[in-house]
Parts: structure tokens; sequence; C-alpha cells
């Protein structure tokens, strides 16, 4: 493989890295990974572009908004603030100077309605549950996975599609799995469960890998890693 990876790469071109990297559990044996490479950071700079448009008319949103605006409109650009943000995360490149202004951007909005809300005790209790939640949410999208996977609706195809989710769970480093699974409940780890048991007896019934091999000992753990979260959810969920 000739062609050399992002410095940044988007969520594109980390999942197309991880099929190449990861081939027999994507079953990914066709095509030249250099122009798989190629095309996925295309659609990495497609998205970035449409992201910095969208950005440009955010901004021109914030700059517009008159002291006493109406809390609907500053709610709608925060909601838009939240989205660019969160999109922010799986773009290529160096995202931490659009991420700040954002953070800024998003602060103003919330003094605005923290201002437009007064001395009522709920809107402030609102308020403060919201900032947490973003918290939260600020800290799962340092894990570039969870954002992609959090983005995965960004267009038809989404950066991990449907059909690639259990072989992208079996690949990862176990701290990466730590971080991912919990945004599974119950059911939904009960199913990966089913897909990963099926997935990987078909693999070691096929003669390209083994039952022995690296691979499967890898993926057999992060299986067995992601059924102790589901005795956990059982407990204590």
């Amino acid at each position: 493989m000739s062609f050399r990876p992002s410095d940044f790469p988007g969520g594109h071109e980390r999942h197309c890295l991880r099929q190449i990297n990861h081939a027999d559990l994507f079953d990914y044996h066709n095509g030249a990974p250099d122009d798989a490479l190629a095309q996925a950071v295309a659609k990495d700079v497609a998205i970035a572009k449409q992201f910095f448009k969208d950005f440009e008319a955010a901004l021109a949103r914030a700059v517009a908004l008159k002291p006493n605006e109406d809390t609907k409109v500053v709610l709608a650009l925060k909601a838009e603030l939240d989205r660019l943000y969160t999109v922010s995360a799986s773009l290529c490149g160096e995202q931490t100077n659009v991420q700040e202004g954002l953070t800024r951007l998003i602060a103003l909005t919330l003094q605005s309605i923290k201002r437009a809300a007064g001395d009522d005790a709920l809107a402030d209790k609102e308020l403060s549950e919201e900032r947490d939640a973003r918290s939260l949410h600020i800290k799962q999208l340092q894990t570039p996975l969870l954002a992609d996977l959090l983005n995965s609706d960004l267009d038809g195809e989404g950066f991990i599609p449907k059909d690639a989710l259990i072989p992208t769970l079996l690949s990862l480093d176990k701290a990466v799995l730590a971080d991912v699974v919990g945004l599974f409940d119950l059911t939904q780890v009960s199913d990966i469960i089913c897909q990963s048991e099926a997935m990987l007896e078909a693999l070691v019934a096929s003669s390209s890998v083994g039952k022995h091999s690296a691979i499967i000992a890898h993926a057999t753990q992060n299986l067995e890693f992601i059924k102790g979260y589901k005795v956990y959810l059982e407990n204590y969920g």
C-alpha cells in the first residue's frame, strides 16, 4: 500500500483503514487499498466542505442575535451548534480551533438562555443537567470511533455501516471497546453477541482463517468482554 494515511483522518478514512488492517474480519479482499483510501478521503473532504458552509451560516446567525432575542431562536441556534460540534469530531483535518470556537458560541447561547430564564428554579435545574450531559457527550467524542458511531446518520452510507458494526467491535483495542459498548443497551448487546458468535463460527469454518489464529483470538477476547458487559447490564444496568 503506497497511499499515505492522513495525519488527521476523517471518519471514512478511519473505517477504510480498519477494513484494510482487519481484512479477514470484514471479508475485505477485493479492490486496491490505495483506491479505496482515496475514495474514503474524497468523502471526508466533501463532508468537511459542507460542514464549513454550515459553520459559517451558524456563525452569521450568532452574530445577528439581539440582546433580547426570542428564546426559541436561541435554542434553535444552540441545537445547530451542538450538532456541528458532534460532526466536527468525525471531520478530517485538525479541528481544535473550530471546536474551541463552537464551545464559546454554545456558552454564549447558554448565557442568553439563562438570562431569559431569570430566577426560574426549574429552568436553572434543566440548564445544569444539560451542561452535565454535554460534558459527557464531549468526553465521548474524544474517542474517534464513538464520534463516528454518533455521526452515523451524516449521509446514506454512514461512517460505520450497519453490516460493519460487528467486525468493527471485534477488531477494537480493549480500551476503545470499553468506551464503545456503553452506547448499547441490553437488547442491543444481546443481539451483538449473537451476531458475533455466528460470525466467528463462520470464520473458523473458513479455509482462510484457522481457529487458533491471532485474528480469532483477539476477536474472541473482545466477544468475552462484551458478554461481561451484558452481565453487568443484567445486574446493574
